[in-house]
C-alpha cells in the first residue's frame, strides 16, 4: 500500500493494478482482509482522488463489490 503513495505516477498506478489483484483474491489470505478493512476507509478516500487523476475508479469499484 505505500507504493500507492510514491510521487510517480506510473509506480501509483502499478501499485493500483497489484492491489486490484489483492483484493480479488482476499478472501484466500484472512490477513489481508484485516489489512483492507483497517485501512478501509483510507482507501477509499485515497481511490476517490485517484479517480479524478486516472479515471480508474469504475475499474476498481467493480472488483471490490
Amino acid at each position: 500500500m505505500t507504493l500507492l503513495l510514491d510521487q510517480t505516477k506510473a509506480v501509483q498506478f502499478e501499485a493500483f493494478r497489484l492491489m486490484q489483484l489483492i483484493v480479488k483474491e482476499h478472501t484466500k489470505y484472512p490477513p489481508i482482509t484485516q489489512i483492507l478493512k483497517k485501512n478501509q476507509e483510507h482507501l477509499i478516500e485515497f481511490f476517490m482522488v485517484f479517480q479524478n487523476e486516472r479515471g480508474t475508479f469504475a475499474i476498481w469499484s467493480s472488483c471490490c463489490v
